[in-house]
C-alpha cells in the first residue's frame, strides 16, 4: 500500500509538473511574438497599458519641464498608478487605493489634471469649467482632449 500511494504520488506530480511546463513554453512563445526585436518604447506601446502609455506621452509633451504639479484621475486604480508611474519625475498625485478624487480647494493655478477612462469629470469649454463628483467647478483649460482620455490645466 505505501508503495502504490508513493507511485499515485509521483504519477500525479508528473503531471501537474508537465501541464505547469507546457503553459511556461506557451507562454515564453507568446511573450517572444509580443515583444521581440523591439525597443523599449515599442514594449511599452506593445503591452496591455500600451494605450496608456501613448496617451501619457503625448500628455507629456503639453507639460512644461518638471517638477509640475499633476494630478492623476482614472477609476481604476491599475490606471491611476501606471499614469502616474509614467509621468515621473513630475510631482504626481494619485490616490492608490481608492477611487476618489481630490476637492477643487486643493488643486491651485497651474495645476494640471490628467483624466484617464473616469467617469464624473466633466469639462465645459465654452465656460472654461471643470467639475468633478460635485465639487465646486474650477476654471481650466483643455490642452488634449481624446477619446478616453484628456489633460486640463488648471487656471
Amino acid at each position: 500500500l505505501p508503495v502504490a500511494i508513493a507511485l499515485v504520488f509521483v504519477a500525479a506530480w508528473t503531471v501537474l509538473d508537465a501541464r505547469w511546463a507546457w503553459n511556461l513554453l506557451r507562454q515564453v512563445g507568446e511573450t517572444g511574438a509580443q515583444y521581440a526585436g523591439k525597443d523599449a518604447r515599442e514594449r511599452r506601446l506593445a503591452a496591455e497599458d500600451g494605450p496608456l502609455y501613448a496617451f501619457i506621452e503625448r500628455v507629456g509633451a503639453r507639460l512644461p519641464a518638471p517638477p509640475a504639479r499633476v494630478f492623476m484621475f482614472a477609476d481604476a486604480h491599475y490606471f491611476r498608478g501606471r499614469g502616474a508611474y509614467h509621468l515621473y519625475p513630475h510631482n504626481v498625485f494619485f490616490e492608490p487605493y481608492r477611487n476618489t478624487l481630490p476637492a477643487t480647494t486643493l488643486l491651485r493655478p497651474g495645476d494640471y489634471v490628467v483624466v484617464w477612462q473616469r467617469r464624473g469629470v466633466q469639462y465645459d469649454a465654452a465656460a472654461r469649467k471643470l467639475r468633478w463628483d460635485g465639487h465646486p467647478p474650477l476654471t481650466a483649460d483643455a490642452l488634449l482632449v481624446e477619446p478616453g482620455g484628456a489633460l486640463f490645466v488648471i487656471r
